[in-house]
């Protein structure tokens, strides 16, 4: 199990340069080697808060319904 802080997350969703990369390397285990990824609530509203001042509040309720599944 890999716990997934809210950098991490916020460097994909966010587009983050040259992090975006690594942490998208990171996020793949989850497919490419069965691997359990975990975060914590407070992780998932740091992110619905930078998203949703980036990209607005539609794209960041997205956002965090993708991340949830």
């Amino acid at each position: 199990m890999i716990f997934i802080d809210s950098d991490i997350l916020l460097d994909v969703a966010l587009n983050r340069k040259p992090h975006e990369k690594y942490a998208m390397q990171l996020l793949t285990l989850r497919d490419t080697h069965n691997t359990v990824l975990c975060t914590s609530a407070s992780s998932l509203l740091n992110v619905h808060y930078f998203a949703y001042k980036a990209a607005g509040k539609t794209q960041a309720k997205n956002l965090i319904i993708t991340l949830k599944d």
